[in-house]
């Protein structure tokens, strides 16, 4: 006897987001709030900690700013560290935007795995079945990123 089943359908990876999220990086957890515009431009809004509430960074025409309220400032490597999860987190949904940068690896349980190499290296992403993204990791740096469900 022969059995059949139907084989899960590779989603296409939807990189335009706008979610809330959980970081866990180096040690410490972060609640953010993560977008990424069909643009390209990409923003992570740090909510809590309290001390770094309000904290946004961003990535618009390859150039990155921080900002606090309506203070506003242009940065580089140096303020913003190619080690920072933000800069990762920005890097690693820059990187998934080019179809070519990401490989299907498996599927289990509705949730579709993909590896790809950003600026800051090898990583993880995850997305259900309609292609939202659900989760990254980078195993090298530690880096987990969790997104809240689509409602």
């Amino acid at each position: 006897m022969c059995s059949c089943s139907v084989a899960e359908k590779i989603p296409e990876v939807i990189t335009g987001i706008d979610k809330n999220a959980s970081v866990e990086y180096d040690g410490m957890n972060y609640q953010c709030h993560i977008t990424r515009l069909t643009d390209g431009v990409v923003s992570v809004g740090v909510n809590s900690p309290e001390n770094l509430s309000g904290l946004m960074f961003r990535q618009a025409d390859g150039k990155f700013s921080v900002s606090c309220d309506n203070l506003i400032c242009k940065t580089d490597s140096v303020t913003l560290p190619e080690t920072s999860f933000p800069f990762m987190i920005i890097k690693i949904l820059s990187s998934a935007s080019v179809k070519e940068n990401l490989l299907y690896c498996s599927s289990e349980n509705g949730s579709f795995k993909f590896t790809g190499n950003s600026d800051t290296g090898a990583y993880q992403l995850f997305t259900d079945k309609e292609g939202n993204i659900t989760k990254i990791c980078d195993d090298n740096t530690g880096l987990k990123v969790n997104f809240e469900k689509n409602k």
